[in-house]
Order: structure tokens, then C-alpha cells, then sequence
């Protein structure tokens, strides 16, 4: 069974919902950081989350970025999100 790219980048937004729920202080902690996880997809698919936080161009910046893709295993395509959270 295949994911469909919709149903991917819903996840994506979801997944950097929730990575962009720290405030700016607790993401400058982990900065530079990621860390990826096998999950499952609303159709019951396994899917592979990956985040990543990184110090952005600008001043007081962090780039949160989440890739959503089918495990190496499966062809099927992935999707991303990223958001820059500013210090504020």
C-alpha cells in the first residue's frame, strides 16, 4: 500500500507543528540537533519522521525542518516543512 503525497505532507505539517511547539529558548538548547523515528501514517503505512534543527541566516533564528518518507524499503516519495522560529 502506497502513501499518497497529500496524506505525507499533512503529516509533515503536523509533525512541525509539534517541533515548532519549544519556545525559542529551548530550541537554541538543542541547536544544532535532529532526530528521526518509524511511525504510521492515518492509512497504516510506515513512515520514517526526521527533524531538524538548525541556526538560521539570520540573527535569532532556528530553521526547524521535518521530512516525512516511506522507509528505504518502500519507493514511495516523502515530503517536508520547515518554519524559521525567531527570538522574540
Amino acid at each position: 500500500m502506497a502513501v499518497s503525497e497529500d496524506e505525507l505532507r499533512a503529516l509533515a505539517e503536523e509533525e512541525l507543528a509539534a517541533a515548532c511547539s519549544l519556545s525559542f529558548a529551548e530550541l537554541s538548547r538543542i541547536t544544532p540537533w535532529g532526530d528521526s523515528h518509524r511511525g504510521f501514517s492515518p492509512s497504516g503505512v510506515e513512515v520514517e519522521f526526521e527533524r531538524r534543527y538548525l541556526w538560521a541566516d539570520q540573527p535569532d533564528g532556528i530553521l526547524v525542518e521535518v521530512e516525512v518518507r516511506c522507509p528505504p524499503d518502500n519507493p514511495t516519495t516523502g515530503a517536508e516543512a520547515r518554519r524559521i522560529v525567531r527570538k522574540r
